[in-house]
């Protein structure tokens, strides 16, 4: 973090005689002191001018920090204004700038970038001081709101039992209203199945009257041409089988119009249909089923075995119901129905939530001195609220000043008690809900809600550390103090002097090496 690096660079310049790339923490390892160096393996001792001469005397390296004579070696940039950061020695002076602070490379002409690095971390305390001071601001506008909720429970205290009376003899009347308005579309509903049951059972009479007419004019062409033949030819005249006579005699018995109410009566079962009393259907019927071999052959007077069981007929043996009306038959009422529906809808949930006011005022109001609502009641603003945590395995309910729970996301019933309300901790950093159902060698499950400052509302970390103790945190606007405040300002504070100084240190490295540049020419 930032705290570290300010310490490390630091400490790089207190040790300021430090041979180059030297890590500070090793610092004591290259004191010189009686001008031997031992390799930090302990592996050998040699003379310390021997320090970066671009020969590597140790075994692990630790005698090249400066060079790259040892490609196991490390090289420390120091990066002052960003993160100081271990090199391998082999990226010593190979003409490409490794550290932002251009410390590896003695030769080439490295820019100075790690103010430009570091630029993230100057972003993100600044965004840090901003989200605290928004969050100060909710927390102001949450105090107003608490009070404003004390005053109006004192003041609906009074009112909200008539108003639930009211509200319910509204749902009341709209569900009469919606049963009436039920029943008379369904009325009105079967009376447009029924004509529309008439009409096709018409059209399909009509149609297959044509047809009949049609097969029957075919038939006559084809007696006429057998006739002209048998005349031309001198055949003995064809004799008619006694299925055909029996045919020929029920086409000329019956005219068009009768053989189509006929055909309408087998279709609908309905003896009117074909033009004859109700009382002689059971005639009719005994006759049909008197002639059935004569019924085998008329496969024009009655619909096929086929026809029985398509979805069409309305014979189909899946229909046990002939009178069933059809579900999507609209009709001017059930617009009406809607919208009663919807009204109704509206109305059950005003009386649900006026329920819910009513609840919370017994309990809050009236029983107000049972609770603690902290500093200038802020934590009022909580009471009758539920915030949710949903996971990918529990979902984790806090109901502030009442209770949490546990429970399956996709399965709510599956729920568990995690405990009643207890009440805050020393300093309102964590709320504490204890006594919940019980739990197989262990206490009862409990729940520690952890209070942390953010600008919005969100219970998250949900978990089980141990048997049955659950603990999640909740960020909010009300756990935000003016201390976090300060403490941000002055990070951030610390951190823009330290870039100041950077800078500053950059800008006289750069004229030095202009300067060295200019003699040297």
């Amino acid at each position: 973090g930032m705290l570290s690096l300010l310490l490390l660079t630091a400490v790089a310049s207190a040790a300021g005689q430090l041979p180059r790339g030297v890590d500070p923490a090793q610092a004591s390892a290259y004191s010189g002191t009686g001008g031997i160096f031992t390799c930090l393996d302990s592996s050998k001792k040699i003379a310390f001018a021997r320090v970066n001469d671009d020969y590597c005397d140790c075994a692990d390296g630790s005698d090249e920090p400066g060079t790259s004579a040892c490609y196991h070696g490390k090289f420390w940039c120091a990066n002052r204004g960003h993160e100081p950061q271990l090199l391998s020695a082999s990226f010593v002076d190979d003409n490409i700038c490794d550290c932002c602070d251009g410390s590896d490379e003695a030769l080439a002409p490295c820019k100075n970038t790690c103010l430009d690095k570091s630029s993230a971390d100057r972003e993100a305390r600044r965004a840090k001081v901003e989200h605290i001071q928004r969050s100060l601001e909710m927390k102001q506008t949450a105090i107003a709101e608490s009070a404003g909720k004390g005053s109006l429970w004192a003041a609906r205290a009074g009112t909200v039992a008539s108003d639930i009376e009211q509200q319910q003899q509204e749902v009341q009347r709209l569900e009469a209203k919606k049963v009436e308005l039920e029943a008379a579309a369904e009325v009105d509903r079967q009376r447009i199945a029924a004509e529309q049951e008439a009409a096709r059972v018409l059209a399909a009479a009509e149609q297959e009257a044509a047809r009949l007419a049609a097969v029957e004019q075919q038939a006559g062409t084809q007696q006429a041409e057998v006739a002209a033949t048998a005349a031309a030819t001198d055949l003995p005249p064809v004799v008619e089988s006694p299925v055909d006579t029996a045919v020929d005699e029920v086409v000329q018995e019956e005219t068009f119009e009768e053989r189509g109410r006929r055909i309408a009566s087998q279709w609908t079962h309905d003896p009117d249909a074909a033009g004859v009393p109700a009382d002689s259907a059971s005639v009719e019927h005994d006759d049909a089923d008197g002639s059935a071999e004569l019924a085998q052959h008329e496969e024009y007077d009655s619909p096929s075995h086929h026809d029985i069981d398509s979805d069409d007929s309305p014979h189909n043996h899946h229909d046990h119901n002939a009178h069933h009306t059809p579900q999507h038959v609209w009709t001017p009422l059930d617009g009406e129905v809607s919208t009663v529906s919807a009204s109704l809808v509206a109305a059950k949930l005003q009386l649900a939530a006026l329920q819910k006011e009513k609840s919370d005022i017994d309990r809050y109001h009236h029983n107000g001195n049972a609770f603690d609502w902290g500093p200038d009641n802020m934590w009022m603003a909580l009471a009758g609220r539920c915030i949710i945590e949903t996971g990918t395995r529990w979902a984790y309910e806090a109901c502030f000043f009442e209770k949490a729970t546990q429970r399956e996301p996709h399965n709510p019933t599956n729920a568990v008690s995690l405990g009643s309300w207890r009440g805050f901790s020393s300093g309102y950093t964590q709320a504490i809900f204890d006594n919940g159902d019980a739990c197989t060698g262990a206490p009862n499950r409990s729940f520690t809600v952890q209070l942390v400052c953010g600008d919005r509302e969100q219970l998250y970390g949900g978990e089980e550390p141990g048997t049955c103790v659950y603990r999640a945190f909740l960020s909010t606007p009300l756990a935000c103090t003016d201390a976090d405040l300060q403490k941000e300002v002055a990070h951030l504070a610390e951190l823009e002097h330290f870039e100041a100084e950077v800078r500053a240190e950059i800008e006289a490295a750069n004229q030095a090496k202009a300067s060295n540049a200019h003699i040297e020419l």
